[in-house]
C-alpha cells in the first residue's frame, strides 16, 4: 500500500516522529534547519487557514499546506542537503501541535522569536530545557565559525 501511495518502499529503522521532541529539540536527529523546516510548514498550515472563516476539511488543509510549503522550501533544499518534511511528519507534527486548534493542550506550541521575529515550535513538557530559536542557533553558529576562522588565519 505504502508502494501505491507514495511511490516507493517505505524507509528503514523506527520512526523518529513518534515524538514530539524530534520536532522541536535539537539533537542528532533533529537539526536546527530541521525545526526552521517545522516552522515553515506551520506558517503554511497557519495561512492557509486563514484564508476564510469558515473552517476547512483538515485532509485538505494538510495537503494543500504540505505542496504550499514543498513550493516555498524547493530551491534551499536543491542548493543545500536540508531534507524536507514528508507528509507523514507533517501529519504527525501537526497532531503534536494539535492541528493548531486546541494548543492549550498540545504537545508542541509555537513560540515567538524576539529577535527574528519568527514563530517556531518548543516542546510544552513541563519539565523541557530552554528552547532557543532555530534561526538564530544558525546565525549564532555562522558567527562562531567565521570567527574561528577569522582567528585561526590570524595565527597562521
Amino acid at each position: 500500500m505504502y508502494n501505491g501511495l507514495r511511490g516507493g518502499r517505505p524507509p528503514a529503522g523506527p520512526v523518529m516522529q513518534g515524538s514530539a521532541r524530534f520536532f522541536a529539540v535539537s539533537s542528532k536527529h533533529t537539526s536546527e534547519a530541521s525545526r526552521v523546516q517545522c516552522s515553515i510548514f506551520l506558517a503554511c498550515f497557519e495561512c492557509l487557514g486563514n484564508i476564510t472563516a469558515t473552517p476547512l476539511n483538515r485532509g485538505w488543509r494538510l495537503l494543500a499546506s504540505f505542496d504550499s510549503y514543498l513550493s516555498v522550501t524547493e530551491k534551499l533544499s536543491a542548493a543545500t542537503s536540508v531534507k524536507h518534511l514528508d507528509i507523514n511528519q507533517a501529519y504527525a507534527l501537526l497532531a503534536y501541535c494539535g492541528s493548531m486548534t486546541t494548543p492549550d493542550g498540545a504537545d508542541i506550541q509555537r513560540k515567538r522569536c524576539d529577535c527574528c521575529s519568527i514563530f517556531y515550535p518548543v516542546i510544552t513538557e513541563r519539565y523541557a530545557e530552554p528552547q532557543k530559536c532555530p534561526i538564530c542557533a544558525i546565525d549564532a553558529n555562522c558567527k562562531r565559525l567565521s570567527d574561528l576562522r577569522r582567528s585561526s588565519t590570524r595565527d597562521d
